[in-house]
């Protein structure tokens, strides 16, 4: 489903859609590095979470001065989780974001979304127990959620609207 793939900031990103005068990317492998979704164990939204924090903040200043003019910020909806009636939190507008697990159904294929790596999605799920439980992708394996907690440490797959 993807529409090719570019090189930006020394990462190899897939080009999800393209348009007039932009084009939406996801990094092609997951980083390296491996980030909780929040630090701590605790009901929380992506609006609130630290990794948009350091998606938004570290990860964004890896970039030069040039890469980042061309970084457009993204107004995200957040909504509600209708099977687990989870608040999805409020919308927000970033540089730098997760895709939400609508997002990832809607833009990539199986085989995109990257063979045995465990990786983040924005969307919210089941909150059991005090743990708020998190969308996680995995290439093999159907896409949907699962239970682990947002402070154990997954994959990150940043998307991003780039101008063209």
């Amino acid at each position: 489903m993807s529409e090719g793939k570019i090189l930006f900031g020394g990462y190899e990103w897939l080009v999800l859609k393209k348009y007039d005068d932009h084009i939406l990317v996801i990094l092609e492998d997951v980083l390296e590095q491996e980030r909780p979704y929040h630090v701590k164990r605790e009901f929380i939204t992506w609006e609130e979470c630290t990794l948009r924090k350091w998606l938004n903040e570290d990860f964004y200043n890896t970039f030069t001065p040039e890469e980042q003019a061309r970084i457009l910020k993204t107004h995200l909806e957040n909504p509600n989780d209708v099977d687990w009636h989870r608040e999805g939190g409020n919308d927000t507008d970033d540089k730098i974001f997760l895709l939400s697990l609508n997002e990832v159904e809607e833009y990539m294929t199986k085989s995109e979304r990257n063979d045995e790596n465990w990786w983040w999605v924005r969307s919210s799920g089941n909150c059991q127990y005090g743990e708020m439980k998190f969308y996680h992708i995995n290439g093999k394996s159907v896409v949907g959620r699962f239970e682990y907690d947002i402070a154990r440490e997954h994959g990150v797959r940043p998307a991003m609207n780039l101008k063209l």
